[in-house]
């Protein structure tokens, strides 16, 4: 009997635009998203999301699978990289996403690059 493993959910709430942006993975084709955490998952591990935003005029939750895409495993940053899938859930975050980035500085420091 195969054990399969439980899809673990992380929830992230952002609520300031300076955050969003270094969290924001725009070089992900469908979007994707940085996060903080000392759980321990696998390159191409499935999370469910629940992103909550506040900023501006968007006050939205969306959730949505996700892919682990990106692990940064220092004791003092540990962190995961997410891909949005491809759901409408995830097209929506994206496009609301980009939209409260459209006019941010790219200069700036992200977590990834």
């Amino acid at each position: 009997m195969s054990k399969t493993k439980e899809v673990q959910m992380i929830q992230l709430h952002i609520d300031d635009l300076d955050y969003l942006y270094q969290s924001y993975m725009k070089f992900v084709i469908g979007g994707g998203i940085y996060f903080f955490s000392n759980e321990d998952f696998s390159l191409g591990e499935q999370v469910f999301l629940v992103l909550s935003i506040k900023i501006d005029f968007i006050d939205k939750k969306y959730p949505m699978r996700t892919e682990v895409i990106w692990k940064n495993s220092h004791l003092s940053d540990k962190g995961y990289g997410v891909s949005f899938g491809s759901d409408e859930v995830a097209k929506i975050a994206k496009k609301d996403i980009e939209t409260l980035l459209g006019n941010m500085d790219s200069n700036k420091k992200a977590f990834t690059m």
